[in-house]
């Protein structure tokens, strides 16, 4: 299996120009079987992707995973996957420590990289 495990887009990250849809399908095109959207502190791609293209034919056999990018205070951006009942809006909120940040993501069940 061909994911793509760090994907900015448009609706969520700032430094993203093309929009989920539209990277879903170039992605496809490629050969990839899914992707991880992990927008900057940002769900708002993943949530793009749940209202219009995860109902489209064309993506039947893709699989779109749901992580974010979070900007620490002292460690830089690191990556969050929360298992999918998960929700945990503290995440669009930038700024934890490093330290905090990882205690919070193990707590939940979720893995950081």
């Amino acid at each position: 299996m061909k994911f793509d495990m760090h994907c900015h887009t448009k609706e969520g990250s700032i430094d993203a120009r093309v929009d989920v849809l539209t990277y879903a399908k170039e992605l496809i095109r490629h050969g990839f079987d899914g992707m991880l959207v992990t927008d900057h502190n940002s769900y708002k791609g993943y949530e793009k992707w749940l209202k219009s293209g995860s109902k489209l034919e064309i993506f039947k056999n893709f699989t779109v995973l749901k992580g974010i990018e979070y900007d620490t205070k002292d460690g830089g951006h690191t990556l969050v996957i929360l298992p999918d009942q998960i929700d945990c809006r503290l995440l669009l909120k930038r700024g934890l420590s490093l330290s905090s940040l990882i205690k919070l993501v193990h707590a939940l069940g979720g893995i950081i990289g």
